[in-house]
This record gives C-alpha cells, sequence and structure tokens, in this order.
C-alpha cells in the first residue's frame, strides 16, 4: 500500500502563498529599519517576527440580528531596541479577552476600541512576568494597565498554568483575574481541562466566575475538536448561578501559519431567559501575515 502524496498547491492557492510570504517579508523588513533606527544601530541577530492578524467573524444568535466584525492585531518586535520588548497597534482591547475559555464563548461582536499597548515581558524564574499599559485612540484619551503573572507546570500527563493578572481601566476601575485549568492528556489524541476561573471588578463589586470541563480531540495535524460545558456564577444581588452553556468547537488550519478557521455552536441557558435553551454559532476565519 502506497503513502499518501501531499499534492502541492498549484494556480490560485500557490499565488495566495507566495503574496502572503512576500507582505511578511515586507512586515519584517518595515520593522526592522524602525528597529534599528529607534536603537542607533544592530545589536543582534535575533530575527524580527512581527505579524499582522486579520480576523474576521460572524455572529448567529437566536432572537439577535446576525452581526460580522473584523478585528486587526499588530504586534510588532523590536529586538534592537529591548528584547523583551512588544508594540501592539489593535482594533479592540486585548487584555478584556484573558483566557482561551472568554474568547471561545464569545457570542457578540468585539467593541471596536482602537488603540496601542506596549508590552514588557520578563522571566522571574518560573514566573513569566507581562506589564502592558495601552493607549486607547478615542476623545478624551484613554489608559489602561495590565500586570499578569504566569507559571507553566508539567508532571507527567498534567500540565498547569496558573494566572493572575492586575487591571485597572477607566471604565471598570481596578481589578483582578485568577485562572487554574489544569489538562490530564488522556493519551495523544484526548486531552481533559478542569475549568476555574474568576473575575472581580472593585468599581462595580462584580466577582464572576466560571466552573466547568472541557475535552479536546485532535483530529489531524490541522483539525482538533473542543467540547465544553461551562457553568457562570456572580455575586449580585447575592452569589447564585447566572447560566451555563454547552459548547463544541471545531478548528482547522487551512495553510499553516497563514489561514485557518473556527466553528463554534453553542447552548446557551440564562438565568434572564429563565435558564431557556438560545442556540448560537460563531464563525471565525484568521488571516496571518
Amino acid at each position: 500500500m502506497h503513502a499518501a502524496v501531499e499534492e502541492k498547491p498549484q494556480g490560485f492557492e500557490k499565488n495566495m502563498i507566495e503574496n502572503n510570504k512576500l507582505v511578511a517579508k515586507w512586515l519584517d523588513f518595515v520593522a526592522e529599519k524602525i528597529d534599528i533606527f529607534l536603537a542607533g544601530t544592530k545589536l543582534t541577530t535575533k530575527k524580527n517576527n512581527t505579524t499582522i492578524l486579520i480576523d474576521n467573524s460572524t455572529y448567529v444568535n437566536q432572537g439577535r440580528d446576525t452581526a460580522n466584525s473584523t478585528s486587526i492585531n499588530l504586534n510588532l518586535h523590536l529586538p534592537n531596541v529591548e528584547e523583551y520588548w512588544q508594540l501592539k497597534f489593535t482594533s479592540y482591547d486585548e487584555t478584556q479577552e484573558k483566557s482561551e475559555l472568554q474568547k471561545a464563548t464569545v457570542n457578540s461582536p468585539r467593541q471596536k476600541n482602537y488603540g496601542a499597548s506596549v508590552g514588557l515581558v520578563k522571566k522571574l524564574g518560573r514566573i513569566r512576568a507581562n506589564f502592558q499599559p495601552r493607549l486607547a485612540l478615542q476623545s478624551p484619551l484613554k489608559i489602561s494597565h495590565s500586570l499578569r503573572f504566569e507559571i507553566e507546570a508539567e508532571y507527567d500527563k498534567y500540565k498547569v498554568t496558573p494566572k493572575l493578572e492586575f487591571f485597572a481601566n477607566p471604565d471598570d476601575g481596578t481589578g483582578v483575574f485568577f485562572a487554574l485549568s489544569p489538562t490530564y492528556t488522556i493519551n495523544p489524541i484526548y486531552s481533559l481541562t478542569y475549568i476555574n476561573e474568576g473575575e472581580y471588578k472593585d468599581k462595580l463589586h462584580i466577582l464572576t466566575v466560571a466552573n466547568g470541563i472541557s475535552l479536546g480531540k485532535s483530529v489531524s495535524p490541522r483539525a482538533s475538536l473542543g467540547y465544553a460545558f461551562v457553568v457562570y456564577s456572580v455575586n449580585q444581588p447575592s452569589y447564585h448561578m447566572d447560566g451555563y452553556s454547552v459548547l463544541y468547537s471545531w478548528n482547522y488550519t487551512i495553510y499553516k501559519k497563514i489561514l485557518d478557521y473556527k466553528l463554534t455552536p453553542h447552548l446557551d441557558f440564562a438565568k434572564e431567559s429563565s435558564y431557556t435553551g438560545n442556540p448560537g454559532v460563531t464563525f471565525s476565519v484568521g488571516l496571518k501575515f
């Protein structure tokens, strides 16, 4: 039995991939020139990993109008200016999406919030620290801050990544986000994650907690599936279950580091709708240069 031979891209596919590479090389070239200009000279041979991510998402929910939004994330690396320096320009506030769970369960378009942020990343032993002030380009100008700590530890088949973040912004005031969601690798195909996350906003005195379980399945090097059950709780007027969701996700990479998409059907049971199931689906396409 002969092994399957992967077909090489032809025609439109080949042109798209080549054009993507040309744009990526141009971005790296421009970023390197800016980097050397600011530093005054070339201090390192480290490769510049500047990237642009364009995300288009469509949201379909029962009882709501279908919505579509496009967001842009420019991650500008300047290795000659400072080894851990990161400058980002985005059309949304990236720090508000503090976890993969929150990104997966968003069922409405991102709020447009154009801005620039400067990130300083430093490793303190096994702790990864990230300080990121952000300037929102609106009138009046708004400044927010985020200080995040992460530890990644692996023990045989277990992987634990505790997260702690202190944040401050003009709308929510000061607050803290915390997460402890260990992942157990059942076998090379399946993994199980116990979801435990919470966020407290001091200005509004609101504590929001998410607890649940997620089963991930690797289908192929390009595709993966995910199943999740998540319960949401809040502390106002007293601590109670605010709702729960059943989620399914399909992730597929069309071209590695270039083009991918994600389909997430979900069924939400919110307190405001007397815990009646409300179906919806989110479809996202990501293009990377």
